[in-house]
């Protein structure tokens, strides 16, 4: 079963979060340590392909938002997603929340590639998708949890990536 991905895009911010660039590497989505900010994908018909009966991934790259000396901080990061069914029912599925350290006295120039766990080593366990359902995705900082201790704004890159195993396209011998 091969293994592929998808990038989906940032559709609207929710927050007060404005775009910026992040150092002179690229232009992001800033996420403040005082609120819940972050962004809403554009909502994305899951490929014929994807196999639902294996688990899959949610990808994201952050970065640090300014420079300030710290050690041991971290913070927290949810991502909410949203399916509609082929028969249009509509279901949320549960919301992943990661608490991310990050290196002491981030350097803007070193982002992160953070993949998403629901606390079994993936963002969505086997059978959480069906087959051509439509999705969308709320990737968000809460600054106001307590676990978030990253003094200073952050950035996030403005796609996410869902990697997904594909069904197997051959016909195979017994």
């Amino acid at each position: 079963m091969p293994q592929n991905w998808i990038t989906v895009g940032f559709d609207r911010g929710t927050g007060i979060a404005p775009f910026a660039v992040a150092g002179t590497a690229y232009t992001g989505r800033t996420a403040a340590p005082t609120g819940t900010n972050g962004f809403y994908t554009g909502s994305i018909e899951l490929p014929a392909g994807v196999d639902p009966s294996y688990p899959s991934n949610v990808v994201a790259v952050i970065a640090a938002g300014a420079v300030a000396t710290f050690t041991a901080a971290a913070v927290v990061l949810q991502l909410r997603t949203t399916m509609i069914a082929p028969d249009g029912t509509l279901s949320e599925l549960p919301t992943v929340t990661n608490v991310v350290p990050v290196p002491d006295n981030w350097p803007l120039n070193q982002p992160l590639i953070l993949a998403f766990n629901n606390g079994n080593g993936r963002t969505f366990n086997a059978a959480d998708f069906v087959a051509r359902a439509t999705i969308g995705f709320l990737f968000t900082r809460n600054g106001l949890d307590v676990n978030d201790t990253y003094p200073v704004a952050m950035f996030f890159g403005t796609l996410l990536t869902l990697e997904y195993h594909q069904r197997c396209q051959l016909v195979c011998c017994p």
